[in-house]
């Protein structure tokens, strides 16, 4: 049974530690193969997993493609 994700976090200090995760490439290799919880959180050990989870959703839902027909928005 796969681990349920956590929950999302909105914290000030996400978007830095994105940017940091970003340059260091952790972010890229993890967007790269679009991995879950239960395999993401051992890719970040040096970081706090519930800011590191947050910091890799802000990153996805940045790259969000919206799709809207008539009234239906698929994401």
């Amino acid at each position: 049974m796969i681990e349920k994700g956590l929950a999302y976090n909105r914290y000030d200090s996400i978007i830095s530690l994105r940017i940091e995760l970003q340059r260091s490439g952790i972010l890229i290799n993890i967007q790269d193969e679009y991995l879950y919880w239960d395999k993401a959180k051992y890719k970040a050990k040096e970081y706090n997993s519930v800011q590191f989870w947050s910091a890799l959703k802000l990153r996805r839902q940045l790259d969000d493609n919206y799709i809207c027909f008539g009234s239906q928005v698929f994401f």
